[in-house]
């Protein structure tokens, strides 16, 4: 592997920021990278962290890439997102499946950003050793579940189980 992505898959905000896909309202399916406000909470995370009337600074998004990642790179791990009402909980839900589809079956734009083509060749292949780490998801609109023992709930109300 090129030593440009050397260390990157033991980097959280590396992979945040290069491997997963969201949908937006005016450009469609496009590659998640961080804005100011994601970033600052990002480095400023803690064992438990409340979001509170943050509207249309990409917060739950940014949750829900923040816990796919996290699940699928860490063994045993439990996240939880708690929402106003049902449906708001399972687009959350959504947004988590469609990062991870796009995860597995990239996007034809998922290359654009970089303009190098033997960048854009390394990456592509660094991304295929990634879907070698093996992971799979099941989902449900409240939850998904990982084969590395992860799982991801959203509801109103969550409890240990």
């Amino acid at each position: 592997m090129s030593i440009f992505y050397d260390g990157c898959f033991e980097n959280e905000e590396w992979r945040l920021n290069h491997l997963y896909f969201i949908a937006t309202k005016s450009q469609g399916v496009i590659r998640f990278k961080m804005n100011k406000h994601q970033l600052k909470m990002y480095r400023g995370l803690h064992t438990r962290n409340a979001v509170l009337k943050a509207r249309q600074l990409g917060m739950s998004t940014f949750t829900s890439i923040l816990f796919l990642d996290r699940c699928i790179f860490n063994n045993g791990t439990s996240a939880g997102i708690i929402d106003r009402t049902a449906d708001e909980a399972e687009e959350k839900i959504a947004k988590i499946k469609l990062a991870y589809e796009c995860w597995q079956n990239p996007p034809d734009n998922a290359y654009d950003h970089v303009k190098d083509p033997e960048d854009r060749e390394k990456l592509k292949m660094f991304t295929q050793n990634l879907l070698l780490h093996g992971v799979q998801a099941s989902f449900t609109k409240s939850s998904v579940d990982f084969t590395n023992g992860s799982k991801i709930r959203s509801g109103l109300t969550l409890r240990g189980q």
